[in-house]
């Protein structure tokens, strides 16, 4: 487990970075520019072996790092760093039963906002309505972001639609033509490939703080067949680089986010663009149970379905493409 800052990194991260010059580097510079003993600088080298590090010690000459494991250690994302406040500091272990659970427990303690929580998998990760999320180990992002905007109640709803945002653009600038499938599902030809659950804990009538909580599928190749799913690396066909997923991801977080405080409607308007509901006919089960045309996505987030009879605000449920309609697509 690790929790880190970004501008207070450990002794371990010092002596990564030297090692990751791609040089051999003897113990004597890492004492000098670490400020330790060599001795110390030898413990953290096996700690660094640990962790998956391959590191060889060479006769009279130091040490040489030959290859690092695919985990998000935050020592491995902060080269990857692009944002201002977002994974500034970062909560990781190997398996969390839900990033979402650890970030409200960071947030309760009084966490700062664009605090991340990742994990390598969850053993008991969910999606919507308490679904289970499959999280393959060390093979997608499973991430949990908190955040704090100082808005009222009222003003809530448009953040649930900043995770679709961030994966969406991330898809479409590699080329995957992702849509958003209400409320925060992305969906590439049919398959899913991420999906968002944002949970918001209330200060009287005012936000109090929101956990965004996000997986995207990056490297997986299988799927349990009554899962239809997709992967980054399968659209691609290619791995991908996840501390470099990570940090694109959390560019667009919070570029998003900023101007999501300033102005909601941009948001709802992007999310009304790139829908796989709009102008379809849908079933939404789960509590409100009918059949209509997904019509519109109004300003407070809500999904308008035209049924025979009126014109209805869904707020929450489950949304389907009837599937006369799926066979159209095909």
């Amino acid at each position: 487990m690790f929790l880190q800052r970004y501008d207070s990194q450990d002794k371990m991260t010092q002596i990564l970075f030297l090692l990751s010059q791609g040089e051999t580097v003897s113990g004597e510079v890492m004492s000098q520019k670490v400020g330790v003993s060599r001795n110390a600088i030898w413990k953290q080298i096996n700690n660094l072996r640990e962790l998956g590090y391959e590191i060889l010690a060479e006769t009279k000459s130091g040490y040489r790092l030959v290859s690092r494991p695919d985990r998000l250690y935050p020592m491995e994302f902060w080269p990857y760093r692009k944002t201002i406040n977002f994974g500034n500091t970062i909560y990781w272990d190997y398996d969390i039963p839900s990033t979402n659970d650890k970030a409200q427990e960071l947030a309760r303690a009084g966490a700062e906002e664009g605090t991340i929580v990742l994990a390598e998998t969850q053993s008991q990760g969910r999606g919507r309505r308490g679904r289970a999320w499959q999280s393959a180990p060390s093979q997608g992002i499973y991430l949990s972001l908190i955040l704090r905007p100082v808005h009222p109640l009222a003003e809530a709803s448009p953040y649930t639609f900043l995770g679709a945002y961030a994966v969406l653009r991330f898809c479409r600038e590699l080329g995957i033509p992702a849509l958003v499938k209400w409320p925060n599902d992305i969906h590439v030809n049919g398959l899913k490939i991420s999906g968002i659950l944002t949970e918001l804990s209330a200060t009287g009538q005012d936000i109090g703080h929101i956990v965004l909580g996000l997986g995207l599928n990056v490297n997986q190749k299988e799927f349990p067949k009554d899962i239809p799913a997709t992967s980054l690396s399968l659209e691609l066909k290619q791995p991908l680089s996840r501390v470099d997923v990570l940090a694109r991801l959390l560019v667009y977080l919070e570029e998003g986010y900023r101007r999501l405080n300033q102005d909601s409607k941009w948001l709802i308007q992007v999310m009304r663009e790139n829908s796989l509901l709009l102008g379809k006919e849908v079933v939404v089960t789960g509590g409100v149970e009918l059949e209509g045309t997904a019509e519109d996505i109004a300003l407070d987030g809500a999904l308008l379905i035209r049924t025979p009879e009126k014109l209805v605000k869904v707020w929450a449920g489950d949304v389907s493409v009837r599937p006369r309609e799926l066979k159209k697509d095909k």
